[in-house]
């Protein structure tokens, strides 16, 4: 199933196509490549002693705020796949977690949009942080239907119950668990509904972003389907925009979203941050930007 948006929003999509997923064959490679990779990757905040030597006077132990001290980095097994779909993906993350599971620097992030009930047997691992991506695409019509992303514009009364199964399972579980709402497209009583859901959660960190396309990806949203025009027709391009991501949702339109959230999702995280945001939103919205900024994939 490809998403509207997931698809055309990522510019290497749009240049290179649909990537194609590995073999059970290759599955092997991908533990042994990793393994070589967990024994080089350090903390680039830290150089991978834990320690930055600007830390506050006042702070009695410095640890490195990017890693927690451990001198590690956080691998993102889901930034352009789901973690747990297709099959082929759930069993390299299965292998992933057991390989992160034997070590304390590193930690992985498997990321998906739907209850990833191939965990029910195995045991949770504070090495390994479970998020769930819930955007309004695909939020009033579950995970399998985000094709129908053009009527996102709608406020409309929605309960799926897959985040239910998802999410909170996940959390009584006993595994570290972070949302991230991606895209926010317009106000509505979804954000109601998912603010019951959220609330009083131990939820790790809460991360909101808005819809927002790479050039490449908006001229390929902008000239496909209707579905993708409607979606490039949400935004304008951003005079100054920082990044990667210059086609954004305008600026007013963004800070309502990001405010409306917050307040319906008081309580629900110990953390909250911004994805992919310009500094003078995050400015406006959070108040200071913090020297290391922390999202949903840090």
């Amino acid at each position: 199933m490809r998403c509207s948006y997931c698809f055309l929003h990522n510019s290497t999509f749009a240049r290179f196509g649909w990537p194609k997923a590995i073999t059970e064959d290759e599955l092997p490679d991908l533990e042994r490549a990793v393994g070589r990779w967990m024994e080089k990757a350090e903390c680039e905040y830290c150089d991978g002693d834990g320690v930055v030597a600007h830390a506050p006077v006042d702070s009695s132990v410095p640890r490195c705020p990017r890693c927690d001290g451990t001198g590690g980095v956080i691998l993102n097994a889901g930034e352009l796949s789901d973690s747990f779909a297709p099959e082929i993906c759930a069993q390299a993350s299965w292998r992933l977690i057991e390989l992160f599971r034997r070590q304390g620097r590193h930690r992985l992030l498997l990321v998906t949009k739907r209850s990833p009930w191939e965990l029910r047997d195995v045991e949770p691992a504070p090495q390994v942080i479970l998020s769930f991506s819930l955007g309004q695409v695909s939020l009033p019509y579950g995970p399998w239907h985000e094709d129908l992303g053009h009527r996102c514009q709608e406020n409309v009364d929605i309960a799926p119950a897959w985040p239910r199964g998802g999410v909170l399972s996940a959390i009584q579980r006993g595994w570290r668990v972070r949302v991230r709402l991606d895209p926010m497209i317009t106000e509505g009583r979804w954000g109601e509904w998912l603010a019951q859901l959220l609330s009083g959660r131990q939820i790790e960190r809460i991360t909101l972003g808005t819809l927002r396309f790479t050039t490449a990806g908006y001229r390929a949203v902008a000239n496909g389907s209707p579905i993708q025009r409607a979606l490039a027709a949400c935004v304008r391009r951003e005079a100054g925009a920082a990044g990667t991501h210059p086609y954004r949702l305008p600026f007013e339109q963004r800070v309502g979203l990001y405010r409306a959230a917050l307040e319906m999702l008081v309580g629900a995280a110990q953390d909250f941050a911004l994805c992919k945001e310009t500094e003078p939103c995050w400015q406006t919205v959070m108040g200071p930007v913090p020297q290391v900024l922390r999202c949903n994939c840090t």
